[in-house]
């Protein structure tokens, strides 16, 4: 099948283009090689656009299908499942049973959402005990380093108060012998 070539409106991929200084026998040139690429795109988009087109194609088929099996058993607005026409019988031979059923499986809906918020409740409530957990040794830990920074300090004066001489503490006498002596009678 001849393919128009990109570069040239309605040449065809089957005509190599001359250049200058290219012969028969030679190595294709830099141009050549181009086009030949633009060509073999230009092949797989066409076969895109074929599949692309066939799959269009089906799908309208599909469609019309679907359209014909509507207009023959056209429920009433409002009722019945859109999309959805079985041609077999229903699994369920009476409509009793089919209720049962959907309360059942309502009723097995019900629990298991109800499971779903439980286990979302314990996850989130599971979050907040270790997030305050985190706090708390977080807490705990600057707690301890201000301890040993104070007993850092303690030790450390400790031992600046041991190097130097022990002075017994002076009482001052002041305030008892300050005053006068009462008067005493002479003997």
């Amino acid at each position: 099948m001849n393919t128009p070539d990109p570069l040239k409106p309605g040449g065809s991929s089957s005509q190599a283009p001359h250049s200058a200084g290219t012969e028969t026998g030679k190595t294709a040139t830099p141009l050549s090689v181009a086009q030949m690429e633009l060509a073999a795109d230009f092949e797989a988009l066409r076969e895109r656009e074929t599949n692309l087109r066939e799959y269009e194609e089906r799908l309208r088929a599909w469609q019309a299908q679907l359209d014909a099996r509507g207009a023959q058993a056209a429920p009433a607005p409002g009722t019945g499942t859109p999309f959805v026409q079985s041609l077999t019988q229903l699994p369920f031979s009476s409509d009793s049973l089919l209720a049962s059923s959907w309360e059942k499986f309502h009723r097995a809906r019900a629990l298991l959402e109800s499971e779903q918020k439980q286990m979302r409740d314990e996850r989130m409530m599971m979050r907040e005990a270790e997030l305050s957990m985190k706090r708390r040794e977080e807490e705990v830990t600057a707690r301890e380093e201000q301890l040993e920074k104070r007993e850092r300090q303690m030790s450390s004066s400790g031992r600046a108060a041991k190097d130097e001489p022990v002075k017994p503490a002076k009482f001052t006498k002041a305030p008892f012998f300050g005053t006068r002596p009462p008067i005493r009678p002479d003997k």
